[in-house]
């Protein structure tokens, strides 16, 4: 009985130092691509220790509704580059699906996307509570025939849903979907306590910012990001990290 404890306080102590070492190793990265490797490695060990995890291309519920993906300007450059390289049909699909969405959702994008860039958090979740269950029955546009189209390229929120936790305000809480909450909730009432070993979104937010070159960062969901780059129906050639987004969305 007592060696049976003792491995268990051990594993837990190499879960605590796995998670604590490769994060500390994110903050020493110097730019987005070695980030997204490392949040990638990551999230297969933390899959070890919870391996119910079920999160993974092809499963797209946190692809559909009010969870509308985000990013900041670094983050778009990089997904920039990866659309700017795909086929004219891709480019053609997605600037349609975009336009589509703008035209029955323009003015409830334009509203999150100056929420999520407004200091005031009241102000902001107040707008997100607001706008967000506007997008039932929506799905990412870049959602195709149930897998994502721009999976090696997805921004860090994407890549790391399922395996982080999320603070937000004074609360701490999974960065899942609802089934994979309810998994972990159960699991939770069988340990007999709150603590988790996974890493905090949060952490992974603010190196991500750090490594930005802009004294401003700036945040938006892709469509409004996409919209940007979208002139006479077609992209344009280069990331533009700074749009004058007043004009932008002037008309919704």
């Amino acid at each position: 009985m007592i060696n049976n404890k003792v491995d268990s306080t051990k594993i837990i102590q190499e879960r605590a130092d796995l998670i604590k070492a490769s994060t500390e190793e994110i903050n020493k990265t110097k730019n987005l691509s070695e980030v997204y490797d490392l949040m990638d490695k990551l999230n297969e060990s933390v899959k070890i220790f919870y391996s119910h995890i079920g999160c993974k291309d092809e499963c797209f519920l946190c692809c559909q509704n009010s969870n509308i993906p985000t990013a900041t300007s670094l983050e778009w450059s990089y997904l920039y580059e990866f659309i700017l390289k795909s086929s004219d049909d891709f480019k053609k699909n997605i600037i349609e699906t975009n336009q589509k969405l703008f035209s029955t959702h323009g003015s409830y994008l334009k509203r999150i996307h100056f929420s999520l860039n407004n200091d005031n958090e009241e102000f902001k979740l107040n707008e997100l509570y607001d706008t967000l269950p506007k997008f039932k029955g929506k799905s990412c546009i870049f959602l195709k025939e149930g897998s994502c189209s721009v999976y090696d390229s997805r921004p860090g929120k994407c890549r790391t849903q399922g395996y982080s936790l999320m603070k937000f305000a004074n609360n701490v809480q999974f960065q899942t979907c609802l089934p994979e909450n309810i998994k972990m909730e159960d699991l939770l009432s069988k340990q007999g306590n709150r603590k988790v070993l996974m890493p905090l979104w949060n952490d992974y937010e603010k190196h991500i910012q750090d490594l930005s070159d802009s004294d401003k960062i700036i945040f938006s969901v892709l469509p409004v990001w996409l919209f940007s780059h979208t002139k006479d129906n077609m992209l344009i050639d280069q990331v533009n990290i700074s749009p004058d987004f007043e004009n932008i969305l002037s008309e919704f």
